[in-house]
């Protein structure tokens, strides 16, 4: 249904994406598809579970934004991510993580809990913009 691009280090390349949920939608008017309840969305060795995610296409169907809410949890090799709401840009390859507190446990660089994170996934860095309790 929808193109996403893969990067790793310089290199770009379409990997499948695999998603499930109790409820899914589409609408070819604005290029959205809801994933509801319990979804689990997969590529590669990223993952990305929770209540509900919009998923916001291009014209050529190649993803642009991913929206998820409700018991967020992001995993990658080394990290793992937790809050109540998420955004991901792709053209920047931003997540906006928000939470009570949101969470980033990264085995290399320590934990850190915010009100408010921004991961950077090109330069692997996590900015915290809410209160903060970092530690290692």
């Amino acid at each position: 249904l929808y193109n996403i691009k893969r990067r790793e280090g310089s290199k770009s390349s379409n990997q499948p994406v695999f998603a499930s949920a109790e409820k899914i939608s589409y609408n070819d008017k604005t290029k959205q598809l809801r994933y509801e309840n319990s979804f689990d969305i997969r590529q590669g060795n990223d993952r990305i579970m929770g209540g509900v995610a919009d998923i916001y296409l291009a014209d050529n169907n190649e993803l642009k934004q991913t929206v998820v809410q409700n018991e967020v949890v992001i995993t990658q090799p080394n990290r793992r991510a937790k809050g109540t709401w998420a955004q991901y840009t792709t053209a920047d390859e931003i997540i906006i993580l928000r939470g009570n507190p949101a969470t980033v446990e990264d085995s290399q660089q320590g934990t850190t809990q915010g009100s408010e994170m921004t991961v950077a996934m090109r330069e692997n860095r996590v900015v915290n913009q809410g209160a903060t309790n970092q530690g290692g």
